[in-house]
C-alpha cells in the first residue's frame, strides 16, 4: 500500500546514515556504545587541543570552547561532571540568546534553572525536561535534575527523552524500538553537526555567510538539524495522526467520503444516517467513509449506519492538533483514500480544510458543500459566508432550504448559469420514527418539547416565555450546540429543563412528549419539525416553519397570530386538552410525509452525481 510503503522507505532513510550503515537494532547496548564513541570524538574534533578549526560564528565558537573547558564550580555537586559528558553547549547557547549575551555557565545555569523550574530549558537538542517527565514522573521529585536524572537512570533502556509527544507511537510504525530510534536520530545529528562545525559543508556555509550575512544567522537553526521524520513535534504528531486514520480505514481505498459533526442527536433523527442509508443504494456500502468531526457529545455509533460503511472518528486520532495541522492531516488523508468525492456538512473543521487546501483538494476530488439545517435545524451562522470563500473550490453546493440557495446566489450575485448549476436543492430524507410506547407517554406527564441551538439562541427566550405563561406544565429544551452560559438578565422559568441534545436522558426522550412547541425563526427548523412529526408528536408550529418542512399545515397547531405568546399558548392548551384528538391529527400528518418519494427522489439525485463504476480491485486499495 502507498502509505506503508513509503513509511518503508522513510525508515530506510532514516536509519542509514552517511558514516555506516544502519545498525542492528535488536542490539541496543551495542549502538548506545557506538554512539558514545561518536559523541566523544565530536567533542574531541571540536576541543582547544585539536588543531581542526571551528567554522561555528563569533561569539557561538568561543563560548562553547569556553564551557568545555571551564572547570566545574566548587558549589556544585558530582552531578555537574555527568552532564557535562552530554550537555551541548552550541546548542544551549544558540537557543538562549539571553545567557550568550552574560556569558554564564551554561550547565550551572541549567542545572540552577531545572531546578527552581521558572522556564524550561533544554540541554540538548535531543532531550526534553518537560517530555522526559511526562514519560518518567519519578524524575521530578528527584533530586536531579532531569537531564542528570535521565543519565544516571535511563540511559539506552527505559523512558526515552526525545521532545516529540508522539514519538514512541513513530518509532512502532518505524518498525524500532524508542530507545534505537533516540540512538538514530542522535547519530545522524551528530554526523551532520560534525560536518557542518568542523567539515567542508561548514566551510562552504562560512564562505557563503561571507557574501550574505543572513546566511550567519542560521547557525542558530544548525544546532539542532531536522532529521526526517523527527524533524519537529507537529511533523511527528502529524505523521503518527496520518498512519492511524488509514489504519481504522483498513488501508483501503473510499470512493466517497462524507465528513460530518456525528453528533448522535435524538431531535432530528440525525440526517446524515439517512443519508448514507440512501447513497448506498448507489455507491457500494464499502466503498463509503464517514467521518466524524464532533468532540462534545456521544457521537453515532457505527451500527446506526449500513453495514459496510466504515465510521471513523477524527478526534480520536487528531484532537492533539491545532486547527492547521488538522486540516493538512485531513487533506493528506482524503488524498491517499484517493476518493472521487467528499460531501461535508456545516462543520468547522471540514470548511479550514477546504479553505486551506480546496485548491489541492479540488484536483483529485469533486468537493460538495452540504449547507443544509445543522443538528437543531438552524443552518450554521458562518455558512453563507464560508461557501462565499471557498465558492472556485467547490463542485457543488447542496441544501434542503430552496430559500437559503436563493439567498446565497442572490447575495453573491450568482447569475451564470454555469455556475448557478453548482446549487443543488436536495430533498429531505429524515430518519425512522421511535418507537413510542402509551405506557412511557402516561407515566412521564405532560411535557413539551423544543430546540434551540444554544442558550444565546432567541428560540430558547421564545421558548422560555412561552413557558412562563404555563406554570403547571412541565417544558424540555433540547440544545444542539450548548456553551455551558447563560446570558446576564436571561429568565430561565422553573418549570423550564435546558438538555444537551447529543447527550442521551430518559427526561429528554421524544417519547416523553405531549407536544413539539417550535420557536425558531422561519426556514431553520425544518429537520427537528419532521422528526418530531414522524414520531407522531403534535406539533405548534408557524404556517411558514410548517410547510418548509413538508408539512400540512392543516394536520399541526398553528396559532392565529404567530408572534403572540399568548396565541402560541393557547394553540399548547388546545393540544393537552384533548390528547386523542391531537395524537389522530399528528398521525395524519406522518402519513402525509411520503418518505418512499423522498428516498427516490434523492437516489435519483446521487445516480446522477455518482454514476456506476466497476469494483475497485486490490491493486486500486488506498496506498498501494
Amino acid at each position: 500500500m502507498r502509505l506503508k510503503s513509503f513509511i518503508a522507505r522513510l525508515r530506510d532513510r532514516f536509519l542509514v546514515t552517511e558514516s555506516q550503515p544502519a545498525p542492528n537494532p535488536s542490539n541496543t547496548g551495542s549502538l548506545n556504545k557506538r554512539i558514545v564513541s561518536l559523541g566523544d570524538t565530536y567533542l574531541s574534533v571540536l576541543g582547544a587541543s585539536v588543531p581542526n578549526p571551528s567554522h561555528l560564528p563569533e561569539p557561538l565558537n568561543s563560548l562553547s570552547q569556553a564551557a568545555r573547558t571551564t572547570p566545574q564550580p566548587k558549589d556544585y555537586a558530582e552531578e555537574y561532571a555527568l552532564l557535562r559528558t552530554e550537555f551541548d553547549p552550541a546548542y544551549y547557547f544558540a537557543e538562549n540568546p539571553d545567557i550568550a549575551n552574560t556569558a554564564l555557565n551554561p550547565i550551572a545555569h541549567y542545572m540552577r534553572e531545572a531546578r527552581s523550574k521558572t522556564q524550561q530549558r533544554n540541554p540538548a537538542p535531543w532531550f526534553s525536561d518537560d517530555h522526559y517527565i511526562a514519560r518518567c514522573p519519578e524524575a521530578a521529585t528527584s533530586e536531579l535534575t532531569p537531564f542528570g536524572h535521565y543519565l544516571s537512570h535511563n540511559t539506552g533502556e527505559g523512558h526515552t527523552a526525545a521532545p516529540f509527544h508522539d514519538f514512541a507511537a513513530l518509532a512502532e510504525i518505524l518498525e524500532i524500538s524508542p530507545n534505537d530510534a533516540l540512538a538514530h536520530l542522535r547519530q545522524r545529528s551528530d554526523d551532520l553537526r560534525a560536518s557542518l562545525e568542523t567539515g567542508e559543508l561548514g566551510e562552504m556555509v562560512e564562505k557563503a555567510a561571507s557574501h550574505d550575512p543572513l546566511i550567519a544567522k542560521s547557525w542558530s537553526a544548525a544546532m539542532s538539524p531536522r532529521i526526517l521524520p523527527f524533524s519537529s513535534d507537529r511533523v511527528v504528531s502529524r505523521i503518527v495522526s496520518l498512519f492511524r486514520l488509514q489504519k481504522a480505514a483498513a488501508f483501503r481505498r473510499a470512493r466517497v467520503v462524507l465528513i460530518e459533526n456525528g453528533l448522535a442527536s435524538n431531535l432530528d433523527g440525525a440526517p446524515t444516517t439517512a443519508f448514507v442509508k440512501v447513497l448506498c443504494d448507489v455507491v457500494p456500502a464499502d466503498e463509503i467513509i464517514v467521518l466524524q468531526t464532533g468532540t462534545a457529545y456521544p457521537l453515532l455509533e457505527a451500527s446506526r449506519y449500513p453495514a459496510g460503511v466504515r465510521v471513523i472518528s477524527l478526534c480520536d486520532f487528531c484532537a492533539k492538533l491545532d486547527d492547521l495541522s488538522m486540516a493538512r492531516v485531513l487533506t493528506e488523508f482524503l488524498r491517499t483514500l484517493r476518493c472521487t468525492a467528499c460531501i461535508f456538512t456545516d462543520t468547522p473543521i471540514a470548511w479550514n480544510t477546504v479553505l486551506y487546501f480546496g485548491r489541492q483538494l479540488s484536483k483529485s476530488m469533486a468537493l460538495h458543500a452540504w449547507t443544509g439545517p445543522s443538528a437543531g435545524g438552524a443552518h450554521a451562522d458562518s455558512a453563507a459566508y464560508m461557501t462565499y470563500r471557498c465558492f472556485n473550490q467547490l463542485s457543488g453546493i447542496w441544501s434542503e432550504s430552496s430559500d437559503f440557495l436563493a439567498e446565497l446566489r442572490k447575495r453573491y450575485a450568482v447569475t451564470d448559469p454555469a455556475e448557478a448549476a453548482r446549487f443543488l436543492h436536495l430533498p429531505m430524507v429524515s430518519q425512522a420514527p421511535e418507537a413510542r410506547e402509551e405506557t412511557a407517554l402516561e407515566g412521564a406527564g405532560v411535557t413539551v418539547l423544543g430546540a434551540a441551538t444554544s442558550e444565546n439562541d432567541p428560540a430558547t427566550d421564545r421558548f422560555c416565555a412561552v413557558a412562563a405563561t404555563m406554570p403547571e406544565t412541565r417544558f424540555r429544551l433540547l440544545l444542539t450546540r450548548p456553551t455551558g452560559k447563560i446570558r446576564r438578565r436571561q429568565y430561565i422559568p422553573a418549570n423550564v429543563e435546558i438538555h444537551a441534545a447529543g447527550i442521551p436522558s430518559e427526561n429528554c426522550s421524544i417519547q416523553h412528549a405531549i407536544a413539539w412547541l417550535d420557536t425558531g425563526r422561519a426556514g431553520t427548523t425544518s429537520y427537528s419539525l419532521r422528526h418530531a412529526a414522524r414520531n407522531g408528536i403534535p406539533i405548534v408550529a408557524t404556517r411558514r416553519n410548517c410547510t418548509d418542512a413538508g408539512l400540512d399545515p392543516a394536520h399541526c397547531w398553528v396559532p392565529a397570530e404567530t408572534e403572540t405568546l399568548a396565541a402560541q399558548a393557547d394553540a399548547l392548551r388546545q393540544v393537552i386538552a384533548d390528547r386523542s384528538g391531537a395524537k389522530l391529527r399528528a398521525e395524519h400528518c406522518a402519513k402525509n410525509l411520503a418518505p418512499d418519494q423522498e428516498q427516490a427522489a434523492l437516489r435519483a439525485i446521487l445516480q446522477g452525481l455518482f454514476p456506476a463504476q466497476p469494483r475497485n480491485t486490490p491493486s486500486q486499495d488506498a496506498g498501494k
